[in-house]
């Protein structure tokens, strides 16, 4: 019965289930991400929470993963679920070999995970944002000495925004122009990405750009 579950169509081989190289890609950037995740647990200690909060005798952490960007948890969250994905939809897995996608329960299932993977993205790159405003309020100089040190939101040692340095506006402005043309307002918190939705592809570039740039606040 359980393989009748596993296994829908009867002419798909199961034989065909197999770890192959895109699978321990995912398999090794999800178990990475788990990690990683656990030393924030770890480095936090009881400052950890799930909301965006201060807390008594709050105080800024600076070691660990924290040392390398500012927003590890949300980084090893958003790789755990995207190393799931290439597991999940790589040549070789149960899903992609045994049919389940076939089956209306497969298709929706699928879906509901992507949908909850973007969704979760989208809100931890949003509240990455506020948190580094409620941090910056709270512990000002210290927050600025840390941010100069470990300038990047979630990606370490990355500058992405070169490959988007010549990439033009709606009005054709380069760069340099855009910072006054852009009102994502970073310091609006959650706020941030559905004001980057409203304007567009180039609201979203800036957003990108807000992410994994140095500070630009």
């Amino acid at each position: 019965m359980i393989l009748e579950i596993l296994v829908p169509n009867p002419i798909y081989n199961t034989s065909s289930i197999r770890f192959s190289p895109i699978f321990l890609v995912g398999c090794s950037i999800a178990t990475l991400g788990g990690f990683i995740r656990y030393k924030c647990y770890r480095e936090l200690g009881r400052l950890f929470t799930y909301e965006v909060t201060i807390q008594q005798n709050h105080q800024l952490v600076t070691t660990g993963p924290y040392a390398y960007v500012r927003h590890p948890s949300y980084a090893s969250v958003i790789a755990s679920w995207a190393g799931m994905a290439v597991c999940l939809a790589s040549p070789g897995s149960w899903l992609k070999e045994c049919g389940v996608l076939k089956t209306l329960a497969g298709k929706t299932a699928a879906w509901l995970y992507v949908g909850y993977g973007v969704w979760g993205t989208v809100t931890a790159v949003a509240r990455t944002s506020l948190e580094d405003r409620l941090m910056k309020e709270q512990f000002g100089g210290e927050w600025n000495k840390w941010a100069q040190n470990v300038p990047y939101r979630l990606i370490p040692r990355v500058v992405l925004s070169k490959l988007f340095a010549n990439a033009p506006s709606r009005t054709g402005m380069h760069e340099e122009h855009w910072e006054g043309e852009i009102t994502c307002d970073r310091t609006q918190g959650e706020e941030m990405l559905s004001q980057c939705y409203r304007q567009g592809i180039v609201g979203a570039r800036e957003c990108v750009l807000d992410i994994i740039d140095p500070v630009r606040t």
